[in-house]
């Protein structure tokens, strides 16, 4: 994987406006605060292009978010991953993909938005998982750092509590009786992936995208220096990532 660069705030004097986790150029990837060295944690955001939700092909969608999470001028770019879409499809009367099996592939690893702030402490339906009926905190940065709280997000999930299709495929991405469940982007409770569904699925709305599991080789950095004069100290850190892993 390219080189990422880690730069973030330990203290950081209010009338800056410093954000922990993020500064200079968004197409190098900050690690998440929090997430030390050798451990893991996952990405996931909500794409600030919108799409349609009548292909009934889960991997046209994981295409779709993987081109943009690679595009030019993502704060994800450099990282060059393979990405998912957290949704279900269904092939007319049959349920054909299930998101919480779809992308459960490390299912105890955390999740974070693209803002450094965690989201869910895994896929998992228990605890403060990713489908347990609640978020830890809302998913709204896109992969370009816009903000889209409010926007509309197709996920075809049936329950925000299970991450499974409904019975007979209803709601889901390319059910084809047009009918397809979205949620809104930045809510905490269920309704971050099932608000209700569209008639039309070939209306266009955002979509979630999550990583593969990634892994922080970069040791913690050294702190390089200290603002004082009677104000809050502020320490920035700036330190080269060595090439890092994930899997899939």
């Amino acid at each position: 994987m390219p080189q990422g660069l880690r730069l973030f705030s330990l203290l950081a004097v209010a009338s800056l406006g410093v954000v922990p986790g993020f500064a200079g150029d968004i197409s190098n990837y900050v690690v998440p605060p929090g997430v030390n060295y050798g451990e893991q944690y996952r990405l996931i955001f909500v794409t600030s292009v919108t799409n349609g939700a009548n292909s009934m092909d889960i991997g046209y969608y994981d295409s779709f978010v993987t081109q943009l999470a690679n595009a030019p001028g993502s704060m994800v770019q450099s990282l060059n991953l393979q990405w998912k879409v957290v949704g279900t499809t269904a092939d007319y009367w049959t349920v054909t993909t299930n998101a919480i099996d779809h992308i459960a592939t490390t299912p105890d690893v955390p999740i974070y938005g693209l803002d450094g702030i965690q989201i869910a402490t895994g896929v998992g339906t228990g605890g403060q998982g990713l489908f347990s009926g609640s978020l830890m905190s809302g998913i709204h940065i896109t992969e370009q750092a816009s903000d889209a709280a409010g926007a509309r997000v197709y996920t075809g999930i049936c329950s925000a509590s299970t991450g499974l299709a409904c019975t007979d495929g209803w709601y889901a991405l390319g059910f084809f009786q047009d009918y397809t469940m979205y949620g809104y982007a930045g809510h905490t409770d269920g309704t971050w992936a099932t608000a209700t569904a569209i008639w039309r699925n070939s209306t266009s709305y955002s979509l979630y995208a999550i990583s593969p599991a990634l892994t922080n080789d970069a040791p913690e950095p050294a702190a390089l220096g200290f603002i004082g004069g009677g104000m809050a100290v502020l320490c920035l850190v700036k330190r080269l990532r060595r090439p890092g892993s994930y899997s899939a």
